[in-house]
């Protein structure tokens, strides 16, 4: 560190010393909020908020997060909502889980979509640690999150503890009320691709054939080219 030539050096000066030694020797530039925040110290007034975290992003950035530890419902009626942060389309995902009594609750949207791979290379970021979530997942969060305000969403993955089977199991009980409940169930197929156009229109093709009384598990039997569908595995499907 360069040489100080008086014993009655201010600690300011000090504190502006270390901190440019510091980001020179790492090629790093103070932000102009390390400079409007120089005043706020510690009891000795030796080293700023901001220099702390320089420091921090510098010597453990290396280190993992805590992983986010899910916590027991206070009564079986109960469920937890993921509150989206908003933010820009490069910017990671992050937001916080919230424990909420069903007959209370606010309004919520729910989240039907394909898991895909059971790899989770993924995080969200929340205030009290990581979630890890599939690549699926993250596609979905990016493409519901708004620039300008917060959502709030039940999706299976994140709102349900995946490692306890016995919440799994008493969740799953809920899912007819969570679902039935939310403002807006919200279906999502996955990234845009070339022959996403013709989806709504093979939709509503669906939708205007009357598939008359038959039991669901008779479905498989019908069909589907007599009532105007492509056969069992087209492409189209």
């Amino acid at each position: 560190m360069s040489e100080i030539q008086s014993s009655n050096v201010n600690l300011s000066d000090l504190e502006s010393l270390m901190r440019k030694e510091f980001c020179d020797q790492r090629g790093l530039t103070p932000t102009p909020e390390d400079d409007e925040e120089s005043g706020s110290r510690d009891q000795d007034g030796l080293i700023s908020r901001n220099l702390e975290e320089i420091m921090r992003r510098e010597f453990f950035s290396d280190i993992p997060p805590q992983a986010y530890i899910y916590r027991l419902f206070s009564n079986e009626n109960s469920i937890r909502l993921f509150v989206l942060d908003p933010g820009p389309s490069d910017a990671a995902i992050s937001g916080n889980l919230v424990h909420i009594f069903i007959p209370n609750r606010p309004p919520y949207e729910a989240l039907s979509y394909c898991w895909g791979s059971s790899s989770k290379p993924c995080q969200i970021m929340t205030d009290e640690g990581t979630i890890s979530i599939t690549s699926s997942l993250h596609a979905a969060l990016l493409r519901l999150r708004l620039p300008d305000a917060s959502r709030t969403l039940w999706i299976d993955a994140v709102c349900i503890d995946q490692s306890s089977n016995s919440e799994k199991s008493s969740q799953i009980l809920l899912m007819p009320s969570i679902y039935s409940l939310a403002t807006l169930v919200i279906v999502y197929l996955g990234p845009f691709s070339h022959s996403s156009s013709t989806v709504p229109a093979f939709l509503a093709r669906i939708a205007a054939v009357d598939f008359g009384p038959n039991q669901p598990e008779n479905l498989a039997r019908i069909s589907l080219s007599d009532r105007g569908l492509p056969a069992a595995g087209d492409p189209a499907w």
